[in-house]
C-alpha cells in the first residue's frame, strides 16, 4: 500500500499544480487537469449509472463547477476526493432513474460462462462482472477503495456518511466479492487482488 499512498500523493501534487493553474484561468492547464481527471472520474460514475451520455452529462458538469470553483478548494484533502465529491452530488439526481433498469438488470440470471472464457476476458473483466453482481453501495466503496485508492475517511466524505459507515460499506462488500467468486473455478488472483488491496 506504500507505494500506491507515494504514487497518490505524486498524482495529488500534480493536480493541484493544474488546478492553482486553472484558477488563475489557464485553459491549458485545465486541459491537462481533464484529461487526467477523465478517466478516474467516469470509472466511477459507472457505479452510478451505465448510461453513456448521463456519464458525459455528469462529467461536463463536475468539470464546468471545477473550473468555476478552482479557486475555492481548500486543500483539506485529495483533490480526487474533491472531485469525486462534486461528482457524487451530480450523479445522485440520476440514481431513481437509474434504479428501476438495475433493479431489472438484477432478477436476470447472470450469463453462465466457462472457464476458458472467464481466462480470456481477463481478471479485470471478471472483476467487472462481479462488482455487477453486487448492490451500488458495494459497487461505489469498492471501486473508492480499490481503484481511486480512497481512504475511508475520504470515501465518507465523498459519499456524505459517518466514516464508520464507509468501513462498513467496504467490509461486507468485500465479503460479497469474495461469495461471488467462492465457487471451484475462482481464479486465485482476485482472491489475492481483494486481500491485499484490503492491508
Amino acid at each position: 500500500m506504500n507505494r500506491l499512498n507515494s504514487k497518490a500523493s505524486a498524482e495529488d501534487a500534480r493536480h493541484r499544480e493544474l488546478l492553482a493553474a486553472s484558477a488563475t484561468g489557464c485553459r491549458e492547464s485545465f486541459a491537462q487537469l481533464y484529461d487526467l481527471l477523465y478517466h478516474p472520474v467516469v470509472r466511477f460514475l459507472y457505479r452510478y449509472t451505465s448510461n453513456s451520455a448521463t456519464i458525459e452529462e455528469i462529467l461536463n458538469d463536475t468539470m464546468l463547477v471545477l473550473w468555476q470553483k478552482a479557486d475555492t478548494f481548500r486543500g483539506d484533502s485529495r483533490l480526487m476526493t474533491w472531485v469525486l465529491g462534486i461528482a457524487s452530488r451530480r450523479a445522485l439526481k440520476t440514481v431513481n432513474r437509474e434504479r428501476s433498469q438495475r433493479e431489472r438488470a438484477a432478477q436476470l440470471d447472470p450469463p453462465e460462462l466457462a472457464a476458458q472464457d472467464l481466462e480470456r476476458l481477463g481478471t479485470l473483466a471478471t472483476l467487472e462482472w462481479a462488482m455487477q453482481q453486487l448492490s451500488a453501495d458495494h459497487q461505489l466503496v469498492l471501486e473508492m477503495a480499490y481503484f481511486q485508492g480512497l481512504s475511508c475517511e475520504e470515501m465518507a466524505e465523498v459519499l456524505g456518511c459517518p466514516v464508520n459507515t464507509a468501513k462498513t460499506r467496504l467490509h461486507y462488500g468485500r465479503n460479497k466479492l469474495r461469495a461471488v467468486f467462492a465457487g471451484e473455478d475462482n481464479p486465485l488472483e482476485l482472491n489475492d487482488f481483494i486481500d491485499e488491496a484490503s492491508r
